[in-house]
Parts: C-alpha cells; sequence; structure tokens
C-alpha cells in the first residue's frame, strides 16, 4: 500500500499539473491527498486477521497420511470461506494458517473453524465418503495483522472416535464422480484470488 501512495503522489507531478501549478500548490494536492488515504491503509491493516492450528491424526495407534485439512474464515459450508488447505504428513501430522488479507472490509472478522476429513476405519470399496469432523478454534489464538504470534496445538486426535457433531457419508469416495473435496484445483483457483490482491 505504501508503494500506491507513492505512485499515486507521484502522478500528482505530472507534466500537465506542473504547467497549471505552482510548486506550493502541488505540495499542497500531495498532502491532502495523503491524508485522504491514509486512513484507508490504516483501517485495511487493523482489519487483518490471522490464525494458525496444528495437531496429529491418528487411526487407532496408525498415523492418518493425506487426510485433508481445511481452515475456514468462518462455520460455513462456502469454499469462498476457505482461508487454506493441507493434507497431513507421512506422520500424520498438519499445520494450517491463514489470513483475512485481500478479503472486503465486512469479511475481515475471524471464528476460525478446522475440518478434517478422513477415512479412518472406513472401506473404500463400499464407497462411504469421507467422515468429516471440525473443531472451533478459540478466539485468543485469532490475532490483529498477517503473521499469528501463537498456534493453537489441537494434540493428537484418535479418527476412530466418534466426534460430537460428526458428520459422514457427506462427500464422495468415487473417483468417478466429482466430488467437493477432490477439488483441489477448484481450490487452488480460490487460494491464488485471495493472495494475489
Amino acid at each position: 500500500f505504501p508503494t500506491v501512495l507513492f505512485l499515486i503522489s507521484r502522478a500528482i507531478s505530472l507534466n500537465t499539473l506542473h504547467h497549471r501549478c505552482n510548486t506550493s500548490t502541488i505540495w499542497m494536492y500531495r498532502w491532502a491527498l495523503l491524508l485522504v488515504l491514509i486512513p484507508f491503509a490504516f483501517t485495511a491493516e487493523v482489519a487483518l486477521r490471522s490464525t494458525r492450528a496444528k495437531g496429529k491424526l491418528l487411526c487407532g495407534g496408525e498415523p492418518i497420511q493425506d487426510a485433508r485439512v481445511r481452515l475456514y474464515r468462518m462455520n460455513s459450508e462456502d469454499k469462498s470461506q476457505i482461508l487454506n488447505y493441507k493434507v497431513t504428513s507421512t506422520s500424520g501430522t498438519f499445520e494450517v494458517e491463514g489470513n483475512t488479507q485481500g478479503r472486503p472490509i465486512n469479511e475481515t472478522t475471524l471464528t476460525p473453524v478446522v475440518r478434517i476429513y478422513h477415512k479412518c476405519d472406513e472401506d473404500p470399496k463400499k464407497d462411504r465418503g469421507f467422515r468429516r469432523i471440525q473443531f472451533q478454534i478459540p478466539s485468543e489464538y485469532v490475532f490483529n495483522g498477517r503473521t499469528p504470534r501463537e498456534t493453537y496445538d489441537m494434540g493428537t486426535l484418535n479418527l476412530q472416535l466418534i466426534y460430537p457433531g460428526e458428520n459422514e457419508r457427506n462427500i464422495s469416495w468415487n473417483k468417478n464422480t466429482p466430488s467437493r473435496i477432490d477439488d483441489d484445483h477448484h481450490l487452488m483457483k480460490i487460494f491464488q484470488k485471495l493472495i494475489i490482491v
């Protein structure tokens, strides 16, 4: 944003304006423009929120590799509210971080939810779909600015258990039919739009 302010300030001193106004008038325009734009820059920075969570996923005593982990800005089914997306490592661990950069001012509040999609104890031959669980990240782990100062540690979760509010069979596991969770290409497009602002 400082670069934008600088470019706009420079634009005011174009030759056309230079011929019409004296130097003191040009500087007066520059300062007036800066005074108008600075509050907008300050508001955008203050409104920016961020969060981060980590954990380890087990199926019984074995780590779950390639489970899907999504970080949502809020409890919503809308894909545009996804802040970030990760898959678990070979050791079953994940760390997911996101912020509200690039979003409209009315979408900078953050009540983050982590959703985990997995197939622990599921028989792929039965095509029963992913099991889904979700956890609310406590408000004390939501920070001002684009980088969170602390990480919410969700600990080690055994996904053999049935968690309160667990929603399963909501997403098809059939590779021959499109499914929301396997639409990674679409997710990447969303992230690119949010990052390139």
